[in-house]
């Protein structure tokens, strides 16, 4: 069962435009930016996933775990939108 604060948080995010990653996963050749919630904390990163090994989305705290990979342990909400600068 999900946070209350998380699903306010994730509703927030939403209304600014940021995209779910359950609904939709980021492109794997475009800049993307992005915040996950993992173990109760928000990490933040800026990363294009195509520059990684997908064998990365299993090393916890990397940018392919945190929003690459399907369904991490331990990881909540994730919202992700292209890069400023990156159109």
């Amino acid at each position: 069962m999900q946070d209350p604060a998380h699903t306010r948080w994730l509703e927030q995010m939403i209304e600014r435009g940021w995209i779910d990653r359950f609904k939709h996963s980021p492109p794997h050749y475009d800049r993307i930016e992005y915040h996950s919630v993992w173990n109760g904390r928000i990490y933040s990163g800026r990363c294009t996933l195509g520059d990684y090994p997908w064998s990365d989305a299993s090393t916890p705290g990397h940018h392919c775990f945190l929003i690459g990979a399907a369904l991490p342990v331990g990881v909540g909400p994730r919202v992700w939108r292209m890069a400023k600068g990156s159109e």
